[in-house]
C-alpha cells in the first residue's frame, strides 16, 4: 500500500460488465375456489406454482386483518 500526498486517477477503463438478463415471468395461474383464500394460502400457492418466492411480512398480515400482532387482540373489536 502506497499512501499518495495528491489525488491519483488511473488511466485504464473499467470495462462494463453486463447483468445477467431477468428471466420472464410466465405463470399462467386460475384460482378457482368456493371459499375465501387467504393471503398466506394465496401466497403458497404462487410460491408452488410460480416458483416465485413470496413473503408475507407482518406488518402486511397486520394491515389486512387489523391486528396487533405483538399482543394477538383484535384493534377495535371486543
Amino acid at each position: 500500500m502506497r499512501c499518495l500526498d495528491k489525488q491519483w486517477v488511473s488511466l485504464t477503463p473499467i470495462t462494463e460488465t453486463r447483468v445477467a438478463d431477468t428471466p420472464q415471468l410466465n405463470c399462467n395461474l386460475k384460482i378457482v375456489t368456493d371459499e375465501p383464500v387467504s393471503i398466506l394460502e394465496f401466497s403458497q400457492v404462487i410460491t408452488k406454482k410460480c416458483k416465485i418466492p413470496v413473503r408475507v411480512t407482518p406488518a402486511a398480515l397486520s394491515a389486512i386483518y387489523n391486528r396487533d400482532l405483538s399482543n394477538g387482540e383484535t384493534k377495535g373489536r371486543r
